[in-house]
């Protein structure tokens, strides 16, 4: 609550409690004081509502950044399938090549066998004099060509034998080289679009992060707009049911003959506030768990249904189904021109519904273990005063209820 919204409470407090008797102008500045909270409450609404709309366009340009991050992800994600496929493609090749290699060595060996055999002949026949003698041994200028010539195939043929085997072995070589350097360097580009890959999915965890954050925020947003919305609700209810107060009065009034007749309303005999319900006290005013306990409870020994009643007479400002209450009626009272507010909460049922007149000990309800309640109690709440959301009015009951 506004410093401006206490300051406001504090002056009605201290305006209402001069007069000893029930008047128009205590009501009227009931209701003043009630729509000066409404404009607090509805400014800290719009305020909300207003970070919260500003949140939301945060959270839906992070979203479409994650958007870009997840479409780069995939590309890269494609192209490191892609490599993958050229690497196993290349190394399907080499394994073709290598069963080449394989065929191109059983040839560069078999030729080494007809290598080594000539080589071996030429030895036994005294090398190139054998060539001699088969050109010498001719018997005519035929014969001797016709011998050259065979001798010059011989020799043409080791010549060709020898420079295959080299040009093969060059070529097996250089084709070994070159696969090899072409898969390092696949196998290169893969690891750096993996590197890349953790580095996009890395950035993503960090905007999911930031989004979880922005979410987190958005959620403590709504619940303090729901919370305003709420007071926001009790707040119309309470300047209905003071109208109806109002009005009520000024006929009473009138059918009394009377405009300023401080004893229109009925008195109340046997203390201003009685007992809402029968059962011990469970729970005691003031600090419990850490927080503090802006009530008291009376229990019910684990019966449902157990009656509860208005503490004293009033207006039922309000009767719904609270988040955290649970069944809830808040009654505002005006007792000797004193506003007060009760609260009774977690009910299993409501017998009484908004603006209605009850008088005191009449049925409004029975005891139940609805809102945040862990066993069937009557959670019970008196206000000097307006209720609001940080029930900066609450007195201990004690004060006007002999438990």
């Amino acid at each position: 609550m506004g410093r401006k919204m206490i300051l406001s409470i504090l002056s009605f407090m201290l305006v209402v409690g001069i007069s000893l008797d029930v008047s128009a102008n205590a009501i009227e500045d009931k209701i003043d004081n009630i729509r000066e909270e409404q404009k607090t409450v509805s400014g800290e609404k719009d305020d909300a509502t207003q970070e919260l709309n500003k949140l939301q366009k945060s959270e839906q340009s992070l979203k479409q950044q994650i958007e870009q991050l997840d479409v780069k992800i995939g590309e890269t994600i494609d192209n490191v399938h892609s490599k993958e496929e050229d690497v196993k493609k290349t190394e399907n090749e080499v394994k073709e090549l290598k069963k080449e290699i394989s065929v191109l060595e059983e040839k560069i060996q078999k030729r080494d066998e007809v290598i080594k055999n000539r080589l071996i002949a030429l030895q036994e026949n005294g090398g190139s004099i054998s060539f001699m003698s088969v050109i010498l041994g001719a018997n005519s200028i035929g014969d001797f060509l016709m011998r050259m010539s065979a001798v010059n195939t011989l020799v043409k043929a080791d010549q060709d034998i020898m420079g295959q085997q080299q040009s093969d072995q060059q070529e097996l070589k250089e084709t070994k080289v070159q696969v090899e350097k072409k898969l390092a360097q696949i196998e290169d580009s893969l690891q750096q679009l993996k590197i890349l890959q953790s580095t996009l999915e890395s950035q993503q965890s960090e905007k999911n992060e930031a989004l979880e954050e922005l979410e987190k925020q958005s959620k403590e947003v709504r619940e303090k707009i729901l919370s305003l919305e709420e007071q926001e609700k009790v707040l119309a209810a309470q300047k209905k049911a003071a109208e109806r107060e109002l009005a009520a009065w000024k006929a009473a009034q009138a059918a009394a003959g009377e405009s300023t007749s401080p004893g229109a309303y009925p008195t109340v005999t046997s203390g201003d506030f009685m007992r809402p319900a029968v059962g011990p006290v469970t729970s005691e005013f003031g600090s419990r768990w850490g927080t503090t306990h802006y009530g008291i409870d009376i229990g019910s020994g684990g019966q449902l249904g157990k009656p509860i009643v208005a503490s004293a007479e009033g207006t039922v400002i309000s009767s719904y189904l609270s988040p955290s209450y649970g069944n809830v009626v808040f009654i505002s009272h005006n007792i000797r021109g004193r506003v007060y507010t009760t609260v009774y909460a977690h009910m299993q049922s409501r017998g009484v519904s908004e603006g209605q007149r009850v008088s005191k000990g009449q049925y409004i309800g029975t005891m139940g273990s609805t809102g945040y309640s862990t066993g069937v109690h009557l959670h019970f709440e008196i206000h000097e005063g307006l209720w609001n959301n940080s029930k900066s009015n609450a007195v201990n009951p004690r004060k006007y209820v002999n438990f």
